[in-house]
């Protein structure tokens, strides 16, 4: 999946659309995982990290701008 392909996913989160939020969940959680776990040295603390920014961006989807690539935001929050 593409840099694009992730932007089309983003705004169609924006719109409500469970399904690509499930499709970014899914292509990003364990990446996002690992690199957390580089940091907190618990996977229960890196896991929580992950999901807590997933949450906030289904919750904040309609305000959230994003500037950067879609991959660097999740990284970066």
């Amino acid at each position: 999946m593409t840099a694009d392909q992730d932007k089309i996913l983003f705004l169609q989160i924006g719109q409500g659309n469970k399904s690509a939020f499930d499709t970014l969940f899914e292509k990003y959680y364990t990446r996002l995982c690992r690199f957390a776990y580089s940091f907190t040295k618990s996977v229960e603390l890196a896991e929580e990290a992950v999901q807590n920014t997933f949450v906030k961006l289904w919750l904040q989807r309609n305000s959230i701008e994003i500037t950067t690539s879609i991959v660097s935001y999740l990284f970066t929050a």
